[in-house]
């Protein structure tokens, strides 16, 4: 094989492996925004789960006596876990954000890629998430 045939499929070996390893950083970030969000969404939903419990027990029309001392715990329950739930939407609005951003990286990388081997590539749409204060 010629010397300057080598030296390409060197170069373009070389090459793909930093693509790879570009990928592989933008994965584990993702990997580390979604693991930074997924506790807070985890009791966002657990506490979705307390308020119908609660109102499962205040429900008078089961016919279990003693639904109505759970009307007040349900009452202050709802509220006090729908704020829980806000907190939880407010704690993971920065590493959505943050996701978002990088799924753009992502998109602009392919558009680039895609426009390299000449393909068609649609046009970036507008932003639709703005970014944190």
């Amino acid at each position: 094989m010629p010397e300057s045939r080598r030296c390409f499929r060197r170069a373009a070996r070389l090459a793909k492996r930093r693509k790879h390893r570009a990928r592989e950083g933008q994965a584990a970030r993702s990997t580390a925004l979604k693991r930074s969000a997924f506790p807070f969404a985890l009791l966002g939903m657990l506490a979705v789960v307390a308020i119908v419990a609660l109102g499962g027990a205040a429900d008078p029309a089961t016919g279990r006596a003693g639904t109505r001392d759970w009307v007040t715990a349900h009452l202050v329950g709802g509220i006090g876990l729908a704020a829980a739930i806000a907190w939880c939407f407010r704690a993971q609005l920065g590493a959505i954000a943050r996701q978002h951003r990088l799924i753009d990286e992502v998109m602009d990388a392919v558009r680039c890629e895609r426009a390299a081997r000449g393909l068609d590539v649609e046009l970036v749409p507008q932003q639709t998430v703005a970014p944190p204060r």
